[in-house]
């Protein structure tokens, strides 16, 4: 199975296969793809663009269900080489195309390290061209949309590479945390439930929802069937959940075309008229327990504003700008489904109403008001400092991937949460932070990278 020219060993291309590339082929990820009984291809990236192209072709010729990559000091040079592009750009387009994990070490991401080159004996070429090059590769794998994965220690490669080949195993579609005091926590419950039921019913899918709660919160994943036809590989979830969503609006608005919608899909006939009706009453109910959710939270918000400013804004005018304030800081659902969204965006609560207010009351009482809001909708009465700013950035800065790189700063943050799924999600957070470094160097990268090793008891 390795990448031996005179290895015999062909893949059967009747099955799935992973693909290790680069030097991630340890004995721990071997041992669990063989105690699994998956096949698995290892190919190098120390070699010459031909064997690079060598890999793209496994992807058009062999099924892969997932793929790993650990990137060298060598495979490195090799990315910013002119004479690879053609073939990097092969290779990374394969990559996206299927579950893939890059590991690249960690000072490689921070742009400092050792100087023990040891294939470039040149100590000034090492200064500056090992640094420009560095760079390069590091922008250009971010410009890729790869998957890319920070590490410090071998021994972290096995338990991540483990982890994602667990739960590529396992058909993981998506994994979300939910924090127990966030506002519309027991809604998005009742509604991830629902839509595993409208999978399975409606969607002819077959998938599962397996739930770990802890004191603080909820962490949700749900996965297709590893036997599940080659059909069902390019679930959707984002269509789908647009589906849905739709569907539980009908039920209440329209319950004749929701029920067309249903024939459309080939619903047993039997079925349709008891799915109209549960999933009516469900939406109904939970139609009433958004706004009733709503409601409880703006009356805690103007609690805690009223404890915490009444010295400072003894006006009822002011009081007033305080509550337009308010009233508008928290969001009105757009529909049943806009308070979870799977796919790109797990959790992305939207506002159909807003607009700006202005008046004129300090920047520090407004700034009071927006800590309190925050910290209500959200559940995050009791963080530390490090973690608000840490979400207070991915909030502003993480494009599509503010809801997944938050969740995984909740999961970072609860010990009751399993150590290697821990380990995972402070991962995706360094390896934003790296990014968001080499763009902002005055945003503290290097501070909330400590905390998050030092919460996961890296350090």
């Amino acid at each position: 199975m390795r990448d031996d020219p005179d290895d015999p060993w062909k893949p059967d291309p009747t099955q799935p296969i992973v693909m290790l590339i680069g030097t991630v082929d340890s004995e721990g990820v071997t041992s669990a793809l063989r105690s699994s009984g998956r096949q698995y291809k290892v190919k190098r990236l120390e070699s010459n663009p031909e064997n690079w192209d060598t890999i793209s072709q496994f992807f058009d010729d062999f099924r892969v269900r997932a793929a790993l990559v650990k990137l060298s000091r060598q495979s490195y040079a090799h990315l910013a080489d002119a004479r690879y592009l053609a073939a990097r750009g092969r290779l990374f387009a394969k990559l996206r195309e299927v579950s893939h994990a890059v590991f690249v070490f960690q000072e490689n991401l921070e742009g400092v390290g050792p100087d023990d080159m040891d294939w470039t004996p040149e100590r000034d070429w090492y200064k500056n061209e090992w640094g420009r090059r560095r760079r390069e590769v590091n922008d250009t794998l971010v410009a890729a949309g790869l998957n890319v994965i920070p590490f410090r220690f071998s021994s972290e490669v096995t338990v991540l590479a483990a982890a994602f080949l667990s739960d590529a195993e396992e058909g993981l579609l998506f994994r979300v945390y939910v924090p127990s005091r966030q506002m519309w926590a027991d809604q998005t419950d009742k509604l991830l439930q629902l839509f595993r039921d409208y999978l399975s019913r409606v969607g002819h899918k077959s998938v599962r929802l397996d739930q770990h709660r802890t004191e603080r919160g909820v962490v949700y994943e749900l996965f297709k069937s590893p036997d599940a036809p080659p059909t069902e590989s390019n679930l959707s979830l984002s269509t789908e959940f647009a589906h849905f969503s739709q569907l539980l609006e009908l039920t209440v608005a329209n319950p004749s075309e929701a029920e067309a919608y249903l024939k459309s899909r080939n619903v047993d006939p039997r079925e349709i008229a008891a799915l109209l009706a549960r999933y009516g009453k469900e939406a109904r109910r939970l139609q009433v327990d958004l706004r009733h959710e709503r409601e409880t939270k703006l009356l805690a918000i103007r609690h805690r504003l009223q404890s915490e400013l009444a010295d400072a804004l003894p006006s009822d005018t002011e009081w007033q700008f305080i509550e337009d304030l308010t009233n508008s800081a928290v969001p009105v659902p757009s529909g049943i489904g806009s308070i979870v969204a799977p796919g790109g965006q797990p959790l992305q609560l939207t506002a159909t109403t807003g607009g700006s207010i202005v008046f004129n009351v300090r920047p520090q009482i407004v700034e009071a008001v927006n800590s309190v809001v925050a910290q209500e909708l959200r559940g995050d009465a009791n963080v530390s400092p490090n973690e608000a700013k840490l979400l207070d950035l991915i909030d502003r800065l993480a494009g599509d991937r503010r809801a997944e790189l938050a969740s995984a700063a909740r999961e970072v943050a609860d010990q009751g949460v399993r150590r290697s799924a821990r380990l995972v999600a402070m991962q995706k957070l360094k390896s934003f932070l790296f990014a968001l470094a080499r763009k902002a160097p005055d945003v503290g990268a290097d501070l909330l990278v400590a905390y998050l090793e030092k919460k996961s008891g890296l350090s």
